[in-house]
């Protein structure tokens, strides 16, 4: 759920105002605006979930002796948060995908809006958006192994092309010189592991990394803040608006 923090400082832009030309295009970004907060608490949410499952299962009693039911117990409730950690990471890597396209997107409405675009100058959305691929450099690489795990090892070439070969220790996975891994998500002090092409990549998922998205959103409202001024500046109530057709060339009297 959204803080009401949150929702406070987004930008409106107040699109009715806008030239006509404008107008559809300018409710669109209105909406992507507020919907950014939404998935930087989704990714918020994702990183609670992370931290959860992963103290849980390092809290649980291990018991010693193979074959008894504590040494049973402890498995299986070890697994169980080994898997919510897994479906944290996994929303967690394709929520920082969709912050992604979100944020481009933003960048490419804005240039389409001749207003808007004119009332903020400088490179401040640039740089929040710089700001965002500097937390998250490897954000498509980790989208893909997330999006498509089947389709890695689907036929011999594919899982050939995708694989890791050893020697590797990084990252929590340690490999000798012969061993290969295809595909997979690990988890590893708080964050996430993959495989993509031939290559390992990892993301953080910690109150950190949420710390940098919601820098991240505040940047990028604080680049479109002159942008929601400038719009609500262009308003004229409607009657006020009615006199200037009245007093134009060929207006109605």
């Amino acid at each position: 759920m959204l803080s009401l923090g949150a929702i406070m400082k987004i930008p409106r832009i107040l699109f009715s105002a806008l030239p006509e030309a404008e107008q559809r295009l300018g409710l669109i970004l209105d909406q992507q605006l507020s919907t950014l907060p939404y998935y930087v608490t989704r990714f918020g949410n994702a990183a609670k979930l992370a931290e959860f499952s992963r103290a849980s299962g390092t809290a649980l009693p291990r018991g010693q002796t193979p074959g008894t039911p504590e040494r049973d117990n402890y498995f299986s409730e070890s697994q169980k948060y080994i898997d919510w950690q897994h479906i944290a990471l996994r929303d967690a890597g394709s929520t920082v995908w969709d912050i992604a396209i979100h944020l481009h997107r933003m960048r490419a409405n804005r240039d389409k809006l001749p207003t808007i675009k004119a009332a903020m100058p400088g490179r401040a959305l640039e740089n929040a958006l710089d700001m965002f691929s500097k937390t998250f450099p490897e954000a498509k690489a980790v989208r893909d192994s997330l999006a498509h795990p089947t389709d890695i090892v689907s036929s011999e070439g594919r899982q050939r092309e995708n694989a890791v070969n050893g020697p590797f220790v990084g990252h929590g996975i340690t490999m000798t010189d012969k061993a290969k891994l295809v595909s997979g998500l690990y988890s590893h002090n708080g964050q996430g592991v993959v495989i993509n092409d031939g290559k390992i990549y990892n993301f953080e998922v910690t109150q950190s990394s949420l710390d940098s998205l919601i820098a991240v959103r505040d940047a990028v409202f604080a680049a479109f803040e002159p942008a929601s001024k400038a719009s609500f500046a262009l308003y004229k109530p409607k009657t006020e608006a009615a006199q200037t057709a009245k007093d134009k060339p060929g207006g109605t009297q």
